[in-house]
């Protein structure tokens, strides 16, 4: 213990003789990281991320970048991903005019971002395996700004086989995030769906997805609001200035498939939604989920054309407003301009009491109002067992089994049959589905 004392007491005796003598030895306090930084094509790995010895890499410069800090990159081709783990804004250097472009290609994701108060503006992001830009952290994610990048030819990764086992990537895809912007981005062509807010990791709620073009995307819809847990919750977003075109799935979907799911009081409003391949607005629950909740949804003032729904007969539908599983709650369609479909709104009748569709505006289409669905669509749910479906189904299955006992075969017949001019069982039927579930106006 002794010798070690002295040693120690040497040691220092000897450093500050060093400082006293001038040989040149300091401590100089580490530099702070800078608030902005440069990236270029033309830089590199030894550069500082000044303007004058830029990074190569973005990931380089997001972890030098302070925290809050601005990452600047100049127009080029960065065949790269990068994972942004702190509050930052990573953007095209507004001084240097030109794309720039990540390419992502053999890259999961191009964009990752896994923390809160992050800015991602003004890039194109293309080519990568799964989503072009990811949102999602260990927890909630609040405060991003998404705006004006385009995002492309994403979703490389996507096959028929995933898809069909319900696998979903999307191109730009945010999962429990809250209190953020999705603004004036273009999501275009990519191999999966647009824009997709989901909650596995938290609730998403109070965001805004706004003048955002979502066109040509394939497998999926263009604009989704999914629940995938359980008491989490997809709730009072809104949805509002897009335009939503030539997707494979809806042009925007309100959905849930899972037990307690939630996608509620969301607003979507002032789209231009059509050409897509399955209901322009689509709102649905599933079947085999108990206790979920599509409810307290607006759709005001959209600009619906026409969209081949596949789900409904392959015919052309508008608004979809369908409760496959629980029963829907409180949906408003309202003052929507609704043109060339063959059903403006399509209403599965199990909808509670509280759906509202007045003052839309109707053109070309068949049929303008929810007066009915096809009696062929009604009838496919007879030979399901009782609640496999959900609750709210068993009285509209008691109810078409009666119908078909009557002899009801064609829509002709079940109209007839709604305005009291078929058997005394069909219109007790007819009468207990009008009581039971606000369809006939």
């Amino acid at each position: 213990m002794t010798s070690l004392r002295l040693f120690s007491t040497a040691l220092a005796a000897g450093v500050l003789a060093m400082g006293s003598l001038g040989a040149g030895v300091s401590f100089a306090a580490s530099r702070p990281a800078p608030s902005v930084v440069y990236v270029s094509t033309t830089g590199s790995a030894s550069g500082n991320g000044s303007a004058s010895a830029p990074f190569m890499s973005l990931n380089q410069a997001v972890h030098a970048v302070a925290a809050g800090g601005t990452v600047l990159v100049d127009p080029g081709t960065y065949t790269q991903s990068v994972t942004i783990t702190q509050p930052l804004t990573l953007e095209a250097n507004p001084a240097e005019p030109g794309s720039v472009v990540i390419d992502a290609k053999g890259q999961t994701n191009g964009v990752l971002i896994t923390a809160s108060n992050v800015t991602v503006k003004g890039l194109t992001i293309e080519n990568a395996q799964q989503a072009g830009l990811l949102a999602a952290g260990r927890g909630a994610l609040t405060h991003l700004d998404i705006s004006n990048n385009t995002i492309k030819a994403n979703d490389q990764g996507m096959t028929p086989q995933l898809n069909a086992k319900g696998i979903d990537y999307e191109a730009l895809h945010v999962m429990g995030v809250d209190d953020s912007r999705i603004t004036g981005n273009r999501v275009i062509d990519n191999l999966d769906g647009g824009i997709y807010l989901t909650d596995e990791t938290a609730p998403t709620f109070g965001n805004v997805v706004a003048n955002n073009l979502v066109e040509g995307n394939q497998v999926d819809c263009g604009i989704t609001l999914a629940s995938h847990v359980g008491h989490h919750g997809v709730y009072d977003n809104a949805i509002v200035n897009n335009e939503s075109i030539g997707n494979t799935g809806a042009g925007i979907l309100l959905a849930t498939p899972v037990p307690y799911g939630n996608v509620s009081h969301n607003v979507v409003a002032n789209n231009l939604v059509r050409g897509n391949m399955l209901g322009g607005v689509t709102l649905h629950t599933h079947p085999g989920a108990p206790g979920a909740q599509v409810a307290d949804n607006i759709i005001v003032q959209n600009t619906i054309g026409k969209n081949l729904d596949m789900e409904i007969n392959a015919s052309t539908v508008g608004v979809e407003i369908n409760a496959a599983g629980e029963a829907l709650q409180g949906t408003v369609v309202e003052d929507n301009t609704i043109t060339g479909n063959h059903y403006a709104v399509f209403e599965t009748p199990w909808l509670t009491p509280g759906t509202v569709v007045t003052n839309n505006s109707y053109s070309l289409d068949a049929y303008k109002a929810p007066d009915w669905v096809p009696f062929s669509f009604l009838a496919s749910i007879a030979s399901y067992p009782p609640g496999a479906l959900g609750s709210n189904w068993i009285a509209a299955q008691t109810d078409v089994k009666i119908l078909l006992h009557a002899g009801v075969k064609t829509d002709a017949q079940y109209l007839a049959a709604v305005h009291g001019k078929a058997s005394a069982a069909a219109v007790i039927a007819a009468q207990a589905l009008y009581r039971a579930y606000d369809v006939f106006r």
